[in-house]
């Protein structure tokens, strides 16, 4: 009765091993050749994004992060060396991405894209119609791209600096105004997302989503509870957000194989997750 006993919870063990272990790979993205630069909702449908640069064609797909099919798709120039905008030009999939936003208000966001070395230059390009909103000459050598609502009238600004020059550009890309979350219960929006890759044997990329933009902090710990490792600190965006964790602990060691738990603290509120790691 008691060999019976043990592989019954053997077999239970073992299933809600696999269960869990798979929908965490639920999550993870893969193709051949296409290189995932970071998720976004990109047109506030129920699903988010994935946006990929396929280095065989040099072209930015907008793939629906439900069905997988490709919705969008912005071609690169190749002769003119572009890229998605980011202001590392390293590691824009890992970045908080306040710079995706809507700027015309059709309801899908725009891609920032930056090209050319000898005569550099900065277009945004909306992916439903395929049409540049805009295309600028940039100096070269530093230059910086921020968006943020400069005047206080819930729409963003996009401001463009080169040199001694600064252009500031009006947008329809809106922000979500104080009223529109007061007496909601913004717990019920704080989503923490499986990390991915999971299992994990170098690096993973942790997501979170919160209601609004605020002060965050997203920190591991190991199976006793105690904590290893603050990952990020500081003012995250209003809706999803992305940050990479190496798998080293706050002493400078590698994490052993284990599981550990996430948490994210944000306005009083903490969300968790679960992630392993297999060396």
């Amino acid at each position: 009765m008691k060999v019976m006993y043990l592989i019954a919870i053997l077999l239970l063990f073992g299933v809600v091993s696999a269960s869990a272990q798979q929908l965490a790979l639920k999550e993870t993205f893969h193709r051949d050749g296409q290189l995932l630069m970071f998720i976004a909702n990109m047109d506030n449908d129920p699903a988010p994004e994935y946006v990929v640069m396929i280095d065989s064609t040099a072209t930015i797909a907008i793939i629906d992060g439900r069905t997988r099919i490709t919705e969008y798709t912005v071609p690169l120039d190749i002769a003119n060396n572009e890229n998605l905008y980011t202001d590392d030009q390293v590691s824009l999939r890992l970045r908080n991405l306040m710079l995706v936003q809507d700027f015309n208000g059709n309801g899908v966001k725009d891609l920032m894209i930056t090209g050319g070395d000898a005569e550099p230059y900065f277009r945004i390009v909306d992916p439903k119609s395929g049409e540049d909103l805009l295309k600028i000459d940039l100096p070269i050598g530093d230059r910086q791209v921020e968006v943020m609502d400069i005047d206080g009238d819930n729409y963003y600004e996009l401001i463009i600096s080169g040199g001694f020059l600064t252009n500031i550009y009006a947008t329809q890309a809106r922000i979500s105004e104080a009223n529109d979350v007061q007496g909601k219960n913004l717990t019920s929006n704080l989503v923490v997302y499986p990390n991915f890759p999971n299992p994990v044997s170098t690096g993973t990329t942790l997501a979170w989503e919160q209601p609004t933009a605020a002060e965050a902090t997203v920190s591991v710990y190991d199976e006793r509870g105690e904590l290893i490792r603050h990952v990020f600190q500081g003012i995250a965006q209003e809706g999803l957000n992305l940050c990479e964790w190496n798998g080293y602990e706050n002493n400078g060691k590698i994490a052993p194989s284990g599981t550990y738990q996430i948490k994210v603290q944000t306005q009083g509120k903490t969300v968790g997750g679960t992630l392993q790691i297999v060396r």
